[in-house]
C-alpha cells in the first residue's frame, strides 16, 4: 500500500517483469535437472556414472556395463530433484515480496532493511508460516515411511540436502539483476511509449481527416 499507484497506460507485466520470470523460471528449470544429474555423476551415494552413460541410460539393458541397469530406478536422484524444486521455489516466494528486491540484500545486510526501506520476509507473516508449512509437510513425507511409499521418494542425506540449498539459493541473487537491467528495459518502455503516441497523433491528426474526406467524397458520389 505504500507504492504509488500505477499509471492508467502502464502495463501489468513490465519489460523487467517479464524478463524476471523468463531468467527465474529458467534457472529454477535448470536447478532442478542438475540436482538430478549430480546424483548420478558425483553423488557419494551414486553410481558416479560418466555423463555418456546417463545419456543413454535407455539402451542400458542392451549392451554391457560396468553397473547395474536397476540404478536408473534409484528415488535418490528424483527425490533430490524435487526437493530443490520446492526449496528454490520458497526462496523465489521471499524473493516475491518485491518486485524488483532480492532476499540477498536482506540475508547479507540487515542494516538495509532498517535504514533504506528493503521489505523484510516477516513483513508477510502468513507467507512465512506457509513456507514452514511446506517445508515440514516436505520432510514428513521423505522420512516417514508410510509417505515415503506412497510418493516414491527416499530420505535424504545431510549431503544430499547440502547439494538441495547449494543449487536452490542462488535464485534469492537473481533479482538484483533489477540495478543493471531495469534502466534499459525503464528507456525501451518509454521509448515505446513515446512512438505509440507518436503514431496514434499521426493517424488521428493526419490520417484519420484525410480517410473521412475520402470516405465523404465517395458516398456523395453515389
Amino acid at each position: 500500500m505504500k507504492a504509488k499507484p500505477r499509471k492508467v497506460n502502464e502495463a501489468v507485466v513490465s519489460g523487467w517483469l517479464f524478463f524476471r520470470y523468463l531468467v527465474i523460471g529458467a534457472y529454477v528449470g535448470l536447478a532442478t535437472v542438475a540436482g538430478f544429474i549430480w546424483w548420478f555423476l558425483y553423488s557419494d551415494s551414486g553410481p558416479k556414472l560418466p555423463y555418456s552413460e546417463l545419456m543413454n541410460f535407455d539402451s542400458c539393458s542392451t549392451r554391457e556395463t560396468t553397473y547395474p541397469c536397476s540404478i536408473f530406478d534409484d528415488r535418490h536422484p528424483s527425490t533430490v530433484s524435487m526437493t530443490v524444486l520446492v526449496v528454490v521455489e520458497m526462496f523465489n516466494a521471499l524473493n516475491n515480496l518485491s518486485e524488483n528486491q532480492s532476499l540477498l540484500v536482506v540475508v547479507l545486510a540487515l542494516y538495509i532493511v532498517l535504514f533504506l526501506g528493503v521489505i523484510p520476509p516477516w513483513s508477510n507473516l502468513w507467507l512465512v508460516g506457509s513456507i514452514i508449512l511446506t517445508m515440514v509437510l516436505h520432510v514428513l513425507i521423505l522420512y516417514v515411511h508410510p509417505l515415503s511409499v506412497l510418493f516414491s521418494v527416499t530420505p535424504l542425506s545431510w549431503s544430499e540436502w547440502t547439494v538441495v540449498l547449494y543449487l536452490s539459493f542462488p535464485v534469492c541473487g537473481l533479482p538484483l539483476m533489477s540495478f543493471f537491467v531495469i534502466p534499459f528495459f525503464d528507456y525501451y518502455d518509454n521509448f515505446s511509449a513515446k512512438v505509440l503516441l507518436k503514431k496514434f497523433h499521426w493517424y488521428t491528426v493526419v490520417q484519420f481527416p484525410v480517410e473521412e474526406a475520402r470516405f465523404t467524397a465517395k458516398k456523395g458520389i453515389a
